[in-house]
């Protein structure tokens, strides 16, 4: 008995064996993504694509190199985190870099993985006024530039208020474009380190804390109530209170830029009020709605952003809308010195009526004024170059250069032609999808050439709109190579159109490079273009003339013809 019941023991060990097999190991090394250098005592986290609670950590050694073991067999992603860097996932070369996905079996020993890292940034700087005294507890707001469906709009990253020095300091920041604004005696502030004891803002994120620290009837001078005198303007880096004038700071990685101090001279929010009356009859529009937008004839699709702080937390409105009361009269909120266009608008059973209205705001509050609306023209047109089978996947609309919600639907054509209703006063391009393979090669109204000028509903001349579309269009293909030759894979190419026409938003092409380096772009409209590559690129930060500045050298023109085919290869532009 007592022999049978080792052999039955030994049996079993083969068993248990095998069963131990199918768990999974990787091994690799975390390294600098500009020396190649190891990066130690950073930590990881292998965490499972398909069950968020199967995690797995680990710190890297003093030789960089890091293990995990007993892995069940999935698709796991890899992130590093470590002070001094920006947090990255494996396969990127940045944070805007697409990650990659790790694939383990059962039983499987992946080794020699390699994820690196790139070095975070540092703005430091003080605020001071005009005859050198340091400004304390003044809002102090870190931004970039975003393009959200080709409106430009200004995002916060981090804030803060500074110190009894006016000193500020933002750190683990990731390459990039930024803008620094400082705003002086603010109603409400948001917490500073130095008051509230809270780390410094994260990469990406906006302090909105306002209760931690706060102990007993202790104040804390980060949430005390203020009731300035004034409200003022915020004052860029490079000494604007406009936006679009303001200096832009250029970080690539490892940067500690210390010397961005702003002179904040004290310059007070204006308002304006005023009314919207009906041209046909003469009275007020009742309840309409008036958008404010920065007036500039070189500008399209750009917003007003407006910073309001309540409790220590950031709201930004990217859109600044007014509502008239039942008697037609608005009063705007405070904003910056400037020049606006005010475009007001109201719906009714009879359709949208519309109008606009240029505002110098620049040296003292405007009262009074009057925003005249009228009905909403009628755009009709007719469509040539497209089979008739095709045209009931074409859609024909209008896209409003003011405000998404001022947008005509886009609507089938019937026959080829298309009426758009109720276009209120303003400035328009013409929105064609559904062509496939084709493109849109004319868009004519009398001597108008409105596919590379806006159509200006106000000063529409009678007649139809003649749109004709190409079915041949160009194609490109080629690969982005490295300074050897070698094609990098994961690196975001872009199609731009020569810069006479970068107001054609409907010509820019984007992609990120294959696993073999290889890009490719349909449906190009002839013309002349830009091709470039970025190794590490925000998305659509190619759309934003002050980086285009620093990158345009780096393009290679091309001239893309009707209906031909060409390969080219482009150069990346490395991170540095």
């Amino acid at each position: 008995m007592k022999r049978l019941l080792v052999l039955l023991v030994l049996a079993a060990v083969p068993v248990v064996h095998a069963a131990q097999n199918t768990s999974a190991s990787i091994e690799g090394v975390l390294v600098d993504f500009l020396t190649g250098g190891p990066i130690p005592k950073a930590t990881l986290d292998l965490q499972s694509i398909t069950n968020s609670s199967m995690r797995y950590p680990a710190t890297t050694g003093t030789d960089g190199k890091f293990t995990f073991r007993n892995l069940e067999p999935g698709r796991y992603s890899l992130t590093s985190s470590r002070t001094g860097y920006v947090r990255s996932q494996l396969g990127q070369r940045g944070p805007n870099s697409n990650a990659a996905i790790l694939t383990v079996t059962a039983g499987q020993r992946l080794t020699d993985v390699r994820i690196s890292m790139i070095r975070s940034n540092t703005i430091s700087g003080r605020l001071i006024d005009v005859s050198g005294e340091a400004i304390a507890d003044a809002q102090v707001h870190l931004w970039k530039t975003s393009y959200r469906d080709a409106w430009r709009v200004m995002v916060p990253v981090a804030s803060m208020a500074s110190n009894d020095l006016g000193e500020y300091r933002f750190f683990g920041l990731p390459p990039g474009q930024y803008y620094l604004s400082a705003q002086p005696e603010p109603s409400d502030t948001i917490r500073s380190p130095s008051y509230a004891g809270l780390g410094p803002p994260m990469p990406g994120a906006v302090v909105t804390s306002f209760s931690a620290g706060q102990t007993g009837t202790i104040a804390d001078r980060a949430t005390a109530s203020f009731s300035p005198e004034k409200n003022y303007a915020p004052v860029y880096f490079g000494g604007s209170s406009d936006v679009y004038y303001a200096a832009p700071i250029n970080l690539a990685s490892g940067n500690e830029l210390r010397n961005p101090d702003i002179v904040v001279e004290r310059v007070a929010m204006l308002t304006i009020t005023g009314s919207v009356l009906d041209v046909t009859t003469g009275m007020p529009v009742r309840n309409a709605t008036i958008i404010v937008t920065p007036f500039n004839p070189n500008l399209q699709f750009t917003t007003a952003s407006i910073v309001n702080v309540t409790g220590g937390r950031i709201v930004v409105d990217n859109t600044i809308m007014m509502p008239a009361d039942r008697n037609g009269q608005f009063r705007g909120i405070p904003m910056p010195p400037g020049t606006y266009l005010l475009t007001a608008f109201a719906d009714s059973d009879a359709g949208r009526i519309g109008g606009q209205l240029k505002v110098d705001l620049k040296y003292s509050d405007v009262n009074d004024v009057r925003i005249p609306v009228a009905p909403g023209r009628a755009i009709s047109g007719q469509i040539s170059g497209v089979a008739a089978a095709d045209l009931a996947r074409v859609r024909v609309g209008l896209k409003s250069t003011v405000a998404s919600m001022l947008d005509v639907p886009q609507q089938i054509p019937s026959n080829g032609r298309f009426t758009l209703q109720n276009a209120a006063a303003g400035d328009y391009i013409f929105n064609i999808s559904g062509l496939d393979s084709g493109y849109v090669k004319e868009i004519q109204l009398g001597s108008l050439d409105l596919l590379n000028d806006a159509l200006r509903v106000a000063n529409v001349p009678q007649g139809d709109v003649q749109v004709v579309i190409g079915n041949n269009a160009g194609k490109l293909r080629g690969f982005a190579r490295d300074e050897s030759g070698a094609p990098l894979s994961n690196v975001t190419v872009a199609l731009l159109p020569a810069p006479a026409q970068r107001q054609r938003i409907d010509l820019y092409q984007s992609m990120v490079t294959d696993a073999a380096g290889a890009f490719h772009f349909e449906h190009i409209s002839p013309g002349q273009y830009k091709l470039f590559a970025w190794e590490e690129v925000e998305k659509d930060s190619w759309r934003d003339p002050m980086f285009m500045r620093l990158n345009e050298i780096n393009g290679k023109e091309l001239t893309v013809g009707e209906g031909t085919s060409a390969d080219v290869d482009i150069p990346v532009i490395r991170v540095r």
